[in-house]
């Protein structure tokens, strides 16, 4: 997950001796973003200088302040894919990216602008800054009220969770939460009292957060600390999977809360993959189940504990450390764990209980170059003219260096034979994809298991994602055609003008 710091400083920019004092509000991108060169650029595109300082005062409305600030807070907040997006309207700024970029920049605006207002030095700074504030907040409202999806809170006994809960509670946990299960989405977190924009609705100790500080100090540790190229993320695995067992552990209520398979992809059965067939994730599975992720596991299991079971079953307990229960805490780390950083500056890779729980982003471990392109459904672009399409502008730059037209041509002046290839290539590698896929699945299955259920929620998304890219390079295709079309009507009229002169100035 990207990292991105934003500081929100106040200077004061007015004259004292003139009636009307201005301040300004600076947001700053941090230069350890792995993406900054990428957002800068966009940042430059968009008008904003290196520091992006905008500026209050009382004769400008807190609302087009607003709009300059948000404007450059989501580029700030931008993820990877968000970014490689947002080049379709490079020209035609959109209001927002995705829901979760909106959320991460109003929230963040919040947060700074409360912080700002904690340490106002003046009543005219105060009364700007709560003047703004006023602004996010009412943006944040319209847009929940907008995006707002009703929730069906199954019955259910949630006797481990509420236990989990209690503990927390006695080591400090302080929340606003509850653990429910909602009807199509799973157990998840529900607010048990009325909310306010800004609330802190979770707050967990570091005491009761897993990390590798609790393998330092277990009987284990001394094992592992004498063999060689032993990581941390390892030592964590060997130490969950014995914990997990251990009826006096001090996070048992935590690991009583865990489930017995976690659902991904690896786990998928026959049925699920005869559904996938076609689409790319089914090579992608295939792939992890026959080559990388289990080869490697296997072979990091095998090195490690049939070994430590044989010289220190004491510690190490056949019983807890079988191969599926090494897969089982391999999986436990990928889908549950998160960075953070403790209050020593570190940053560790944690489960924390509660928390995880929640909904949460993966670790931003990408390829930042963007050497693999990508698509999503034409249908999220609003720019759909003569050299965008719908698509992604990075691939389309990408394509049309490659066929000899290093930059996208201005509309007054456009290429056609490049732009023909240029959507062309791209028709001959989805159609392929969409043959590929057949026709649309009957689904024959009464009630369909999680993953069968996923799988055709994932094929069917995946084909009309193919259609739209097909569909966008056909309309594209025939609106060049239409410009080709009238550009040789033009060069007809110009001859035909020609020779009626010519015949003009011959009787003549």
């Amino acid at each position: 997950m990207s990292t991105v710091e934003i500081t929100l400083n106040m200077d004061s920019v007015g004259n004292m001796g003139n009636s009307e004092q201005e301040f300004s509000l600076l947001l700053t991108l941090s230069k350890e973003d792995p993406l900054y060169e990428k957002k800068r650029k966009l940042l430059d595109a968009r008008g904003f200088d290196h520091d992006i300082r905008v500026f209050l005062s009382s004769s400008e409305s807190s609302h087009a302040t607003f709009k300059s600030l948000i404007s450059a807070a989501r580029i700030i907040e931008m993820d990877e894919a968000e970014l490689y997006f947002a080049g379709v309207d490079v020209l035609q700024p959109v209001d927002f990216y995705s829901p979760t970029n909106e959320l991460k920049s109003l929230n963040s605006l919040l947060s700074h602008i409360d912080i700002s207002l904690n340490s106002a030095l003046s009543n005219k700074m105060e009364q700007l800054l709560r003047q703004l504030k006023y602004e996010t907040v009412d943006v944040i409202r319209v847009y929940g009220d907008k995006n707002r999806d009703e929730a069906k809170i199954e019955i259910c006994n949630c006797r481990a969770e509420n236990l989990l809960l209690q503990w927390g509670k006695e080591h400090g946990l302080k929340t606003k939460l509850q653990i429910a299960h909602v009807e199509g989405a799973g157990r998840g977190a529900v607010a048990v009292e009325d909310l306010t924009i800004g609330d802190t609705v979770l707050e967990i100790p570091e005491s009761i957060i897993i990390s590798e500080e609790h393998v330092y100090v277990s009987e284990m540790f001394e094992i592992l600390k004498r063999m060689d190229d032993i990581s941390a993320e390892t030592m964590l695995l060997l130490w969950s999977m014995k914990e997990r067992h251990n009826p006096e552990s001090k996070f048992k209520f935590y690991f009583d809360t865990l489930p017995k398979t976690f659902n991904t992809g690896l786990d998928f059965g026959v049925e699920a993959l005869t559904a996938l067939e076609g689409t790319l994730l089914f090579d992608e599975i295939i792939q992890a189940k026959e080559l990388e992720f289990n080869q490697h596991l296997r072979s990091q299991y095998d090195t490690l504990c049939p070994l430590l079971c044989r010289d220190h079953p004491d510690v190490f307990q056949p019983e807890f450390y079988s191969w599926d229960q090494f897969l089982w805490a391999c999986e436990l780390w990928y889908s549950n764990s998160m960075k953070v950083i403790f209050t020593d500056g570190k940053l560790r890779t944690c489960l924390v209980p509660f928390a995880g729980l929640l909904n949460h982003s993966a670790d931003d471990s990408g390829n930042h170059d963007w050497t693999t392109h990508m698509v999503r459904g034409t249908w999220l672009s609003s720019n759909h003219e003569i050299l965008n399409y719908g698509l992604p502008p990075t691939l389309l730059n990408y394509l049309r260096s490659a066929l000899k037209d290093a930059e996208q041509p201005k509309d007054s002046n456009v290429n056609i034979d490049n732009e023909r290839g240029v959507l062309e290539t791209l028709y001959s590698i989805f159609n392929p994809m969409m043959e590929g896929h057949g026709d649309p699945d009957n689904p024959h299955w009464e009630s369909p298991s999680w993953d069968v259920k996923l799988a055709l929620e994932y094929k069917d998304l995946e084909r009309r994602i193919i259609s739209s890219v097909l569909q966008s390079c056909l309309t594209g295709l025939e609106r060049l055609q239409l410009i080709e079309s009238k550009h040789q009507l033009k060069c007809c009229l110009t001859c035909v003008l020609f020779d009626l002169a010519a015949a003009v100035d011959g009787s003549g």
